[in-house]
């Protein structure tokens, strides 16, 4: 097994979809589903993750995995939130701030509102402890009608 090659023969054996995929990444096109819906011959995402993940290590794709799971982490996010129908605007509580929509006070403050506000809570009109300020003090956060966006 010496004068094998793995590494080569993995790359091989893959190479298609693993150009592909490569190839629409360098192309500028993000995350998982994206790519899935790009491909002449449609790989399941889990897939599409480990080819990704090769591209990186074989140096197909110039970013570091890091940075290609972090933009497809934030695509499938955006994406998510996007198709909700349920997103209200909502105001902090401590800071007074307000945010149409739950993207906003995840990237600032790591509240994790859409869970919270979604269908099945659709009652619920305020939120107790969602992300936090520098500080440590935690955010309480409560759905606004339009009219006081």
């Amino acid at each position: 097994f010496s004068i094998v090659n793995f590494q080569k023969c993995n790359i091989n054996s893959s190479k298609s979809a693993l150009i592909e995929i490569a190839n629409i990444w360098n192309g500028g096109i993000v995350g998982l589903e994206n790519i899935k819906n790009k491909m002449t011959v449609p790989k399941t995402t889990h897939t599409i993750s480990k080819y990704l993940e090769k591209a990186c290590e074989f140096g197909l794709i110039k970013e570091s995995y890091d940075v290609v799971k972090q933009k497809n982490y934030k695509s499938a996010l955006s994406a998510t939130l996007l198709k909700r129908k349920d997103i209200h605007n909502v105001r902090c509580v401590q800071t007074g701030e307000i945010f149409h929509g739950y993207v906003e006070p995840r990237k600032k403050y790591n509240a994790k509102l859409a869970s919270y506000f979604s269908a099945k809570n659709h009652n619920k009109k305020i939120y107790t402890y969602g992300g936090c300020l520098d500080d440590g003090t935690k955010l309480d956060w409560i759905i606004i009608d339009e009219e006081s966006a």
